[in-house]
């Protein structure tokens, strides 16, 4: 999102995985890498990530801050 809280920009990806136990422990104990592209203009932005887990429902999200020069 913007400075003004418009969308500068959005996308959404669907990741399905059937997890065994030891790659759960690995992800609970180090957490998951995602990279993707989102092409935006120079300017301060407010990147928000949702996950969820559709086998139980359960979301999680994330809000940072992004300058892009």
């Amino acid at each position: 999102r913007r400075q003004d809280g418009s969308v500068a920009g959005q996308f959404a990806q669907h990741i399905e995985r059937n997890l065994e136990p030891p790659a759960i422990a690995s992800i609970q104990q180090g957490g998951i890498t995602y990279k993707n592209v989102l092409n935006l203009p120079p300017g301060k932005y407010v990147v928000r990530i949702v996950v969820r887990d559709n086998n139980n429902g359960r979301m999680g999200s994330l809000s940072t801050p992004l300058t892009v020069n």
